[in-house]
Protein backbone atom coordinates (compact mmCIF):
# COMPACT_ATOMS: atom_id res chain seq x y z
CA UNK A 1 0.00 0.00 0.00
CA UNK A 2 1.18 3.55 -0.68
CA UNK A 3 1.86 6.01 2.11
CA UNK A 4 -1.20 8.09 1.13
CA UNK A 5 -3.46 5.04 1.43
CA UNK A 6 -1.90 4.16 4.79
CA UNK A 7 -2.52 7.68 6.06
CA UNK A 8 -6.14 7.59 4.88
CA UNK A 9 -6.65 4.23 6.57
CA UNK A 10 -5.11 5.60 9.77
CA UNK A 11 -7.56 8.51 9.71
CA UNK A 12 -10.43 6.00 9.43
CA UNK A 13 -8.94 4.03 12.33
CA UNK A 14 -8.60 7.18 14.43
CA UNK A 15 -12.20 8.15 13.72
CA UNK A 16 -13.29 4.62 14.67
CA UNK A 17 -11.46 4.88 17.99
CA UNK A 18 -13.00 8.30 18.63
CA UNK A 19 -16.45 6.79 18.14
CA UNK A 20 -15.60 3.95 20.53
CA UNK A 21 -14.13 6.37 23.07
CA UNK A 22 -17.23 8.57 22.82
CA UNK A 23 -19.45 5.57 23.59
CA UNK A 24 -17.36 4.80 26.69
CA UNK A 25 -17.51 8.45 27.83
CA UNK A 26 -21.29 8.60 27.33
CA UNK A 27 -21.93 5.50 29.44
CA UNK A 28 -19.42 6.62 32.07
CA UNK A 29 -21.35 9.88 32.43
CA UNK A 30 -24.68 8.02 32.49
CA UNK A 31 -23.45 5.53 35.10
CA UNK A 32 -22.36 8.34 37.44
CA UNK A 33 -25.95 9.58 37.68
CA UNK A 34 -27.61 6.15 37.70
CA UNK A 35 -26.86 3.28 40.06
CA UNK A 36 -28.17 0.49 37.80
CA UNK A 37 -25.73 -2.41 37.64
CA UNK A 38 -26.41 -3.01 33.94
CA UNK A 39 -24.63 0.28 33.15
CA UNK A 40 -21.47 -0.96 34.86
CA UNK A 41 -21.59 -4.19 32.85
CA UNK A 42 -22.24 -2.29 29.62
CA UNK A 43 -19.38 0.09 30.42
CA UNK A 44 -17.00 -2.89 30.71
CA UNK A 45 -18.45 -4.38 27.52
CA UNK A 46 -17.57 -1.17 25.66
CA UNK A 47 -14.05 -0.93 27.11
CA UNK A 48 -13.10 -4.47 26.14
CA UNK A 49 -14.89 -4.12 22.81
CA UNK A 50 -12.89 -0.99 21.93
CA UNK A 51 -9.63 -2.69 22.96
CA UNK A 52 -10.48 -5.73 20.83
CA UNK A 53 -11.22 -3.56 17.81
CA UNK A 54 -7.96 -1.66 18.25
CA UNK A 55 -5.99 -4.93 18.18
CA UNK A 56 -7.82 -6.10 15.05
CA UNK A 57 -5.66 -4.69 12.21
CA UNK A 58 -5.53 -1.12 13.54
CA UNK A 59 -2.30 -2.02 15.32
CA UNK A 60 -1.00 -3.58 12.09
CA UNK A 61 -1.63 -0.43 10.07
CA UNK A 62 -0.31 2.01 12.68
CA UNK A 63 2.91 0.03 13.13
CA UNK A 64 3.45 0.14 9.36
CA UNK A 65 2.80 3.87 9.30
CA UNK A 66 4.70 4.98 12.41
CA UNK A 67 7.76 2.69 12.45
CA UNK A 68 10.25 3.60 9.70
CA UNK A 69 11.38 0.64 7.62
CA UNK A 70 8.82 -1.76 9.10
CA UNK A 71 8.00 -4.52 6.63
CA UNK A 72 4.48 -6.02 6.35
CA UNK A 73 5.82 -9.36 7.63
CA UNK A 74 7.32 -7.73 10.74
CA UNK A 75 4.13 -5.69 11.30
CA UNK A 76 2.17 -8.93 11.09
CA UNK A 77 4.29 -10.35 13.93
CA UNK A 78 3.55 -7.27 16.06
CA UNK A 79 -0.13 -7.55 15.19
CA UNK A 80 -0.31 -11.18 16.32
CA UNK A 81 1.44 -10.36 19.61
CA UNK A 82 -1.19 -7.69 20.34
CA UNK A 83 -4.07 -9.83 19.08
CA UNK A 84 -3.19 -13.11 20.83
CA UNK A 85 -2.25 -11.45 24.13
CA UNK A 86 -4.86 -8.68 24.33
CA UNK A 87 -7.28 -8.50 21.40
CA UNK A 88 -8.76 -11.98 21.37
CA UNK A 89 -9.15 -12.22 25.19
CA UNK A 90 -10.80 -8.77 25.14
CA UNK A 91 -13.27 -9.96 22.50
CA UNK A 92 -14.26 -12.90 24.70
CA UNK A 93 -14.59 -10.74 27.82
CA UNK A 94 -16.66 -8.11 25.99
CA UNK A 95 -19.23 -10.73 24.96
CA UNK A 96 -19.34 -11.97 28.56
CA UNK A 97 -20.15 -8.49 29.87
CA UNK A 98 -22.74 -7.95 27.14
CA UNK A 99 -24.51 -11.09 28.36
CA UNK A 100 -24.33 -9.79 31.94
CA UNK A 101 -25.81 -6.48 30.76
CA UNK A 102 -28.82 -8.05 29.06
CA UNK A 103 -29.33 -10.52 31.91
CA UNK A 104 -29.61 -7.69 34.40
CA UNK A 105 -31.91 -5.62 32.20
CA UNK A 106 -34.30 -8.55 31.79
CA UNK A 107 -33.75 -9.78 35.34
CA UNK A 108 -32.52 -13.17 34.09
CA UNK A 109 -30.94 -15.14 36.90
CA UNK A 110 -27.27 -15.86 36.20
CA UNK A 111 -26.37 -18.48 38.77
CA UNK A 112 -22.95 -18.81 40.39
CA UNK A 113 -22.47 -22.11 38.57
CA UNK A 114 -23.11 -20.50 35.19
CA UNK A 115 -20.73 -17.66 36.03
CA UNK A 116 -18.05 -20.16 37.05
CA UNK A 117 -18.51 -22.21 33.88
CA UNK A 118 -18.44 -19.12 31.64
CA UNK A 119 -15.38 -17.59 33.29
CA UNK A 120 -13.56 -20.95 33.24
CA UNK A 121 -14.32 -21.39 29.54
CA UNK A 122 -13.03 -17.90 28.77
CA UNK A 123 -9.84 -18.56 30.75
CA UNK A 124 -9.23 -21.85 28.92
CA UNK A 125 -9.58 -20.15 25.52
CA UNK A 126 -7.31 -17.30 26.64
CA UNK A 127 -4.63 -19.79 27.69
CA UNK A 128 -4.96 -21.49 24.30
CA UNK A 129 -4.46 -18.09 22.67
CA UNK A 130 -1.27 -17.54 24.66
CA UNK A 131 -0.08 -21.04 23.75
CA UNK A 132 -0.76 -20.32 20.08
CA UNK A 133 1.38 -17.18 20.30
CA UNK A 134 4.21 -19.22 21.85
CA UNK A 135 4.17 -21.65 18.90
CA UNK A 136 4.04 -18.72 16.49
CA UNK A 137 7.10 -17.11 18.09
CA UNK A 138 8.88 -20.47 17.89
CA UNK A 139 7.96 -20.57 14.18
CA UNK A 140 6.29 -23.92 14.74
CA UNK A 141 3.18 -24.93 12.82
CA UNK A 142 0.18 -25.23 15.11
CA UNK A 143 -3.46 -26.04 14.48
CA UNK A 144 -4.29 -23.86 17.48
CA UNK A 145 -4.19 -20.69 15.41
CA UNK A 146 -6.76 -22.01 12.95
CA UNK A 147 -8.91 -23.34 15.77
CA UNK A 148 -8.88 -20.02 17.66
CA UNK A 149 -9.55 -18.09 14.46
CA UNK A 150 -12.64 -20.22 13.86
CA UNK A 151 -13.81 -19.47 17.42
CA UNK A 152 -13.39 -15.72 16.91
CA UNK A 153 -14.59 -15.52 13.34
CA UNK A 154 -17.52 -17.96 13.43
CA UNK A 155 -18.44 -19.21 16.91
CA UNK A 156 -18.21 -16.02 18.95
CA UNK A 157 -20.39 -13.88 16.62
CA UNK A 158 -22.94 -16.68 16.34
CA UNK A 159 -23.11 -17.03 20.12
CA UNK A 160 -23.55 -13.27 20.51
CA UNK A 161 -26.21 -12.96 17.80
CA UNK A 162 -28.07 -16.05 19.01
CA UNK A 163 -28.14 -14.72 22.55
CA UNK A 164 -29.42 -11.33 21.39
CA UNK A 165 -32.15 -13.01 19.33
CA UNK A 166 -33.17 -15.17 22.29
CA UNK A 167 -33.28 -12.27 24.74
CA UNK A 168 -35.23 -10.12 22.28
CA UNK A 169 -37.85 -12.87 22.07
CA UNK A 170 -37.86 -13.08 25.86
CA UNK A 171 -38.28 -9.31 26.21
CA UNK A 172 -41.36 -9.48 23.97
CA UNK A 173 -42.85 -12.25 26.13
CA UNK A 174 -42.15 -10.32 29.33
CA UNK A 175 -43.35 -6.96 28.03
CA UNK A 176 -44.25 -6.21 24.41
CA UNK A 177 -42.60 -5.51 21.08
CA UNK A 178 -42.34 -1.79 21.94
CA UNK A 179 -40.38 -2.45 25.11
CA UNK A 180 -37.35 -0.10 25.32
CA UNK A 181 -35.17 -3.01 26.39
CA UNK A 182 -36.38 -5.00 23.40
CA UNK A 183 -35.56 -2.12 21.05
CA UNK A 184 -32.12 -1.78 22.61
CA UNK A 185 -31.45 -5.49 22.08
CA UNK A 186 -32.77 -5.26 18.52
CA UNK A 187 -30.40 -2.39 17.70
CA UNK A 188 -27.52 -4.41 19.13
CA UNK A 189 -28.54 -7.41 17.05
CA UNK A 190 -28.80 -5.62 13.71
CA UNK A 191 -25.65 -3.50 14.10
CA UNK A 192 -23.56 -6.56 14.98
CA UNK A 193 -25.30 -8.64 12.33
CA UNK A 194 -24.41 -6.04 9.69
CA UNK A 195 -20.78 -5.97 10.88
CA UNK A 196 -20.64 -9.77 10.82
CA UNK A 197 -22.01 -9.95 7.26
CA UNK A 198 -19.34 -7.53 6.09
CA UNK A 199 -16.70 -9.55 7.96
CA UNK A 200 -17.64 -12.61 5.91
CA UNK A 201 -16.67 -10.80 2.71
CA UNK A 202 -13.37 -12.11 1.24
CA UNK A 203 -11.43 -8.97 2.19
CA UNK A 204 -8.33 -9.25 4.34
CA UNK A 205 -6.21 -6.20 3.63
CA UNK A 206 -6.51 -2.63 2.44
CA UNK A 207 -9.06 0.13 2.78
CA UNK A 208 -12.19 -2.04 2.78
CA UNK A 209 -10.93 -4.13 5.67
CA UNK A 210 -10.66 -1.01 7.80
CA UNK A 211 -14.12 0.16 6.77
CA UNK A 212 -15.38 -3.16 8.16
CA UNK A 213 -13.62 -2.35 11.44
CA UNK A 214 -15.35 1.04 11.34
CA UNK A 215 -18.74 -0.72 11.19
CA UNK A 216 -17.70 -2.69 14.31
CA UNK A 217 -17.23 0.56 16.22
CA UNK A 218 -20.58 1.79 14.92
CA UNK A 219 -22.08 -1.41 16.38
CA UNK A 220 -20.75 -0.26 19.75
CA UNK A 221 -21.77 3.38 19.31
CA UNK A 222 -25.33 3.29 17.94
CA UNK A 223 -26.89 1.16 20.74
CA UNK A 224 -25.08 3.37 23.25
CA UNK A 225 -26.72 6.49 21.83
CA UNK A 226 -30.15 4.87 22.09
CA UNK A 227 -29.42 3.65 25.60
CA UNK A 228 -28.33 7.09 26.77
CA UNK A 229 -30.97 9.30 25.23
CA UNK A 230 -34.02 7.05 25.66
CA UNK A 231 -33.24 5.42 28.98
CA UNK A 232 -31.89 8.64 30.48
CA UNK A 233 -35.07 10.55 29.63
CA UNK A 234 -37.19 7.74 31.06
CA UNK A 235 -35.13 7.58 34.25
CA UNK A 236 -35.29 11.36 34.72
CA UNK A 237 -39.06 11.02 34.96
CA UNK A 238 -39.01 8.17 37.46
CA UNK A 239 -36.03 8.88 39.69
CA UNK A 240 -37.24 8.84 43.27
CA UNK A 241 -36.89 11.88 45.49
CA UNK A 242 -36.43 10.79 49.09
CA UNK A 243 -36.34 13.16 52.04
CA UNK A 244 -33.29 13.13 54.28
CA UNK A 245 -35.43 11.90 57.17
CA UNK A 246 -36.41 8.76 55.28
CA UNK A 247 -32.93 7.82 54.07
CA UNK A 248 -33.05 4.02 53.65
CA UNK A 249 -29.28 3.49 53.48
CA UNK A 250 -29.06 2.08 57.01
CA UNK A 251 -31.78 -0.45 56.20
CA UNK A 252 -29.97 -1.39 52.99
CA UNK A 253 -26.80 -2.14 54.91
CA UNK A 254 -28.50 -3.93 57.82
CA UNK A 255 -30.54 -6.27 55.61
CA UNK A 256 -27.87 -6.64 52.88
CA UNK A 257 -30.04 -5.46 49.99
CA UNK A 258 -28.90 -6.12 46.42
CA UNK A 259 -28.61 -3.22 43.94
CA UNK A 260 -31.87 -4.26 42.29
CA UNK A 261 -33.67 -4.38 45.65
CA UNK A 262 -32.33 -0.92 46.50
CA UNK A 263 -33.66 0.47 43.23
CA UNK A 264 -37.05 -1.04 43.88
CA UNK A 265 -37.29 0.21 47.49
CA UNK A 266 -36.40 3.75 46.38
CA UNK A 267 -39.22 3.64 43.84
CA UNK A 268 -41.60 2.28 46.49
CA UNK A 269 -40.70 5.16 48.78
CA UNK A 270 -41.30 7.60 45.96
CA UNK A 271 -44.87 6.35 45.75
CA UNK A 272 -44.54 4.65 42.37
CA UNK A 273 -47.12 2.08 41.36
CA UNK A 274 -46.14 -1.44 40.37
CA UNK A 275 -46.62 -0.46 36.71
CA UNK A 276 -44.39 2.59 37.10
CA UNK A 277 -41.75 0.51 38.86
CA UNK A 278 -41.99 -2.05 36.07
CA UNK A 279 -41.42 0.70 33.49
CA UNK A 280 -38.64 2.33 35.49
CA UNK A 281 -36.64 -0.86 36.00
CA UNK A 282 -37.60 -2.51 32.67
CA UNK A 283 -38.84 -5.70 34.30
CA UNK A 284 -42.24 -7.40 34.27
CA UNK A 285 -44.98 -6.48 36.76
CA UNK A 286 -44.94 -10.03 38.11
CA UNK A 287 -41.22 -9.71 38.82
CA UNK A 288 -41.92 -6.45 40.66
CA UNK A 289 -44.55 -8.20 42.78
CA UNK A 290 -42.15 -11.03 43.55
CA UNK A 291 -39.48 -8.59 44.66
CA UNK A 292 -41.90 -6.62 46.84
CA UNK A 293 -43.16 -9.80 48.51
CA UNK A 294 -39.58 -10.93 49.17
CA UNK A 295 -38.59 -7.54 50.61
CA UNK A 296 -41.65 -7.28 52.85
CA UNK A 297 -41.10 -10.81 54.16
CA UNK A 298 -37.45 -10.08 54.95
CA UNK A 299 -38.33 -6.87 56.78
CA UNK A 300 -41.33 -8.39 58.56
CA UNK A 301 -43.78 -5.80 57.20
CA UNK A 302 -46.95 -5.88 55.11
CA UNK A 303 -47.19 -2.63 53.14
CA UNK A 304 -45.47 0.60 52.14
CA UNK A 305 -46.63 2.51 55.18
CA UNK A 306 -44.87 0.01 57.42
CA UNK A 307 -41.81 0.27 55.16
CA UNK A 308 -41.63 4.04 55.63
CA UNK A 309 -42.18 3.69 59.39
CA UNK A 310 -39.44 1.07 59.60
CA UNK A 311 -36.98 3.36 57.83
CA UNK A 312 -37.93 6.29 60.06
CA UNK A 313 -37.43 4.18 63.19
CA UNK A 314 -34.13 2.82 61.93
CA UNK A 315 -32.97 6.33 61.04
CA UNK A 316 -33.93 7.63 64.44
CA UNK A 317 -32.16 4.84 66.33
CA UNK A 318 -28.95 5.36 64.33
CA UNK A 319 -28.89 9.03 65.28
Amino acid sequence: MTDSVNIFISIINLFSLLIGGSAIAIIFKFARTNSSAYLNYYFLFLIFGVISGFCDWIVFNWVLLLVPGMSPAAADWVYHIFWDLIGFPSALISVYFLIRTINHMLDINYSSLNKWITVSLVMVIVMLSYTSLYFRLQETESILSSFLWMIFFYLLPLVQLSYLAFTYYRSIKLRNKNSPVGKFILILFFTFFFWYLLSLAPIKFGLWRHLIIFTYYLALFLPTIYLYFFFNSRNSESNPIISNIADPEDVFVQYKFTNREKELVLLLLAGKSNKEISDGLYISIQTVKNYISKIYKRLGIKNRVELVNLIHRNRGSSE
